[in-house]
């Protein structure tokens, strides 16, 4: 159950301090037109694919086991 709230805290706030930052730098730096999209949609795409990739690692997962078939066969 730890596992779960430890995992789901990372998932949320990691990829949030990726969107956090993004946010930041263009107001910072004063970006403007196509650098600030760029910006904007590489850090949606970083904090997305950082989402992804912690819960694939981080979730806890059934492991699979041949003994426990239900097809009755």
């Amino acid at each position: 159950m730890y596992v779960k709230i430890l995992a789901g805290l990372l998932i949320v706030s990691l990829p949030a301090v990726v969107v956090g930052g993004t946010v930041w730098a263009i107001l910072a730096w004063a970006l403007v037109g196509w650098a600030k999209w760029l910006v904007a949609f590489g850090g949606l795409v970083v904090g997305t694919l950082l989402s992804f990739a912690l819960y694939w690692v981080l979730w806890p997962r059934p492991s699979f086991d041949e003994s426990d078939d239900d097809s009755g066969h």
